[in-house]
């Protein structure tokens, strides 16, 4: 199992900033990250989540997901033939 945590580093020991469910004595591995102090930030305080901001959003619908795929293939297939034209072009100038 692993596990990700938040924690600040005092007088030799890690305090963590979010409670863990791990039996007492537990022995554990850990990894420090260091991160580095944004303009303002406040020790501490968490980084804002955005986890869930699109689960109110409606799906969009096949018919709009196959358009866009349309598109997006088009604009590739555009793009490939232009960059085949021009790597003709160069190889048509070499001596």
């Amino acid at each position: 199992m692993s596990i990700i945590v938040q924690a600040i580093y005092q007088q030799g020991a890690f305090k963590l900033l979010e409670p863990v469910t791990l039996p007492e004595d537990e022995p554990v591995d850990l990894l420090v990250t260091r991160r580095l102090a944004q303009p303002g930030a406040v020790p501490g305080r968490k980084v804002v989540s955005l986890r869930g901001v699109w689960k109110d959003l409606p799906l969009p619908d096949e018919e709009e997901v196959e358009t866009a795929i349309r598109q997006l293939r088009a604009r590739s297939r555009r793009r490939i033939e232009r960059l085949a034209q021009e790597l003709a072009e160069a190889l048509q100038e070499r001596p």
